[in-house]
């Protein structure tokens, strides 16, 4: 039998390759053996490689697309204690969020939850003592669950004030008339010192008693949409306690002075609060104001729209953006109830329990309890200043001067409230805080540092480069290196309805180098005589992104892509 008359006539009815046909004889004799050469794979492989780089050629060069939050360290987790950690990972399964929008609210409820007890000593002089108060600012769009997250994170503050506050219903009702008895005698005297029935010094025991009279108050932790000078009088009326707490972001519009009669911003008691400074304002028509010890600490969570407000000129030159810290989560894919199982009960009793224990601490009186480091977490501080934020000011921190020389202060604050998550009313009596402590806080100052280096930049993510984004999710969830225009276009439906909307970004991706309008092929047309219908090509280079790392290019790289001369005369030569 004549094997090559037999091949001849196999490969013209397409049965088999010459590739496949060349591999299978024996040089000289014309003998079929069962395994190709090692000089036969060599070029298959090698045309492989040919046919694969000529297809990457036809494309644009590869642009990748990246939202701000792609390029940020995730949320370190393991700085937190174990009961925390686990109660933030079952609330960001649970509610299908970010796990770092979870973490750095829970740091700020801590926060919170001390009320201005305690202040940290870090051991040098250079640097002043602080309290533990933070502000925070998270950046995530609408819709992806800031506020679900807050309501759980609140409940147990909110049961301690609502529980305090029916307790002592009787006690803070009497303390309140007696306290205007007492207003009512210092006026009464007054107005006897003026008749001549009354003297000096009576109208001194009085006014002292009235002065040292501590009535016991309606327990306040919270407030959300506040004015400036709302917030002063909340702080007088709680001993110099408060927190602002904004899922929306409408309280920075406040700030800015949309209620201020000449429009401008009044942040001062922002500013005060955050250092713990003194409040003393006179206020025509309401008095005086006076307040020893601030302690303000602030939650916002907000959208991209809104920081871009909030990075005004007068709000950085006053120091208002470099008090926060911020985080920008990196967006979930997708919230599927499915996948939303509730909170174990122990997990979600372990954290208001430990809330409430916080929040139950004795106040020392009218002075603080002072946490100090260790000689270890001294040294460890003074590194991380003196060996890297301070070169770094030079370098990558030099696009935030400002914020970068609170670092430190940020370090000492964020130890303070690792160390209360971890004793909790026992930080009392151990007041010591671990240079391990401090490692974990230095930790989490870098990845604040990072997130807010983006904020300051002002990164905001544009409409355009998330559709983009869309667009090529849709195109990697087809499977297929090949797609044609109406299936995408039905694809994206959900965001991008019309061919109108759709086309500047699948322009975009082709800019870009992602995908290649494939050429039309007489050959291919419908039933009808019509073309076929625009087919996009995508990027050899995302292929391992489109099907999978375990795909392979043995076999074609758009099958339905007929090969050039070129490439098959090569494939018969190997």
């Amino acid at each position: 039998m004549n094997w090559q008359v037999v091949f001849k006539n196999l490969r013209k009815h397409g049965v088999m390759r010459m590739s496949t046909i060349t591999n299978l004889m024996v040089q000289g004799n014309g003998s079929m053996i069962g395994e190709k050469s090692p000089n036969a794979l060599r070029l298959e492989a090698e045309a492989r490689e040919k046919r694969r780089l000529d297809e990457i050629a036809k494309y644009a060069p590869l642009k990748r697309i990246e939202l701000v939050q792609d390029r940020l360290p995730d949320f370190p987790l393991d700085c937190l204690t174990d009961d925390f950690r686990r109660f933030a990972k079952d609330l960001a399964a649970c509610k299908q969020a970010p796990v770092d929008a979870v973490g750095v609210s829970l740091l700020s409820m801590i926060s919170l939850a001390e009320g201005g007890r305690f202040k940290v000593n870090p051991g040098k002089a250079a640097v002043y003592q602080k309290g533990v108060n933070l502000f925070t600012m998270t950046v995530m769009e609408s819709g992806t669950g800031k506020s679900e997250i807050m309501n759980v994170l609140k409940k147990p503050v909110e049961d301690f004030v609502h529980d305090f506050n029916e307790k002592y219903k009787g006690k803070i009702d009497m303390d309140a008339n007696w306290q205007n008895v007492l207003r009512d005698r210092v006026e009464k005297t007054k107005k006897q010192c003026v008749s001549g029935k009354a003297e000096y010094s009576d109208l001194e025991k009085v006014q002292k008693e009235f002065s040292a009279f501590r009535p016991v108050k309606n327990l306040r932790c919270m407030t959300d949409n506040v004015t400036s000078e709302a917030l002063e009088n909340l702080l007088a009326e709680n001993n110099g306690v408060m927190s602002v707490v904004s899922t929306e972001g409408g309280v920075i519009d406040i700030m800015g002075g949309r209620y201020s009669k000449d429009g401008s911003s009044n942040i001062d008691v922002y500013l005060h609060g955050y250092s713990n400074e003194s409040l003393d304002k006179d206020r025509a028509g309401q008095g005086h104001i006076h307040v020893d010890h601030l302690y303000l600490t602030v939650n916002f969570s907000i959208q991209p729209t809104v920081l871009k407000d909030f990075m005004r000129r007068d709000f950085i030159e006053k120091g208002m953006t470099s008090r926060f810290i911020y985080s920008i989560p990196k967006e979930l894919d997708e919230r599927c109830l499915g996948d939303s199982p509730d909170i174990e009960p122990l997990v979600l009793a372990n954290y208001e329990n430990k809330i409430r224990d916080i929040m139950s601490i004795k106040r020392n009186g009218h002075e603080l309890y002072e946490l100090c480091f260790s000689k270890e977490a001294e040294r460890l501080m003074v590194a991380y200043n003196d060996q890297n934020i301070q070169k770094r000011i030079k370098e990558d921190l030099a696009c935030i001067k400002r914020v970068a020389r609170r670092v430190i202060g940020q370090t000492i604050r964020l130890a303070g409230i690792l160390h209360l998550m971890e004793h909790g009313g026992g930080a009392v009596e151990n007041r010591e805080i671990s240079a391990e402590t401090v490692k974990k806080a230095i930790r989490l100052t870098n990845y604040f540092l990072e997130h807010t280096k983006a904020a300051h930049k002002t990164v905001e993510d544009s409409e355009e480069v998330r559709s983009l984004k869309y667009v090529w999710e849709k195109c990697c969830a087809l499977k297929k290196m090949v797609v044609p225009h109406d299936v995408l276009r039905e694809s994206c439906r959900g965001r991008l309805r019309t061919n109108e909307e759709q086309r500047p970004y699948i322009c975009g991706l082709i800019e870009r180098g992602y995908l290649r309008v494939l050429p039309e092929e007489e050959a291919t047309a419908g039933k009808s005589g019509r073309p076929r219908s625009v087919r996009y090509g995508i990027n050899p280079l995302l292929q391992d992104e489109v099907l999978g790392k375990d795909a392979s290019l043995v076999t074609e790289l758009h099958p339905e892509i007929p090969k050039t001369a070129a490439l098959e005369t090569t494939a018969e030569v190997s």
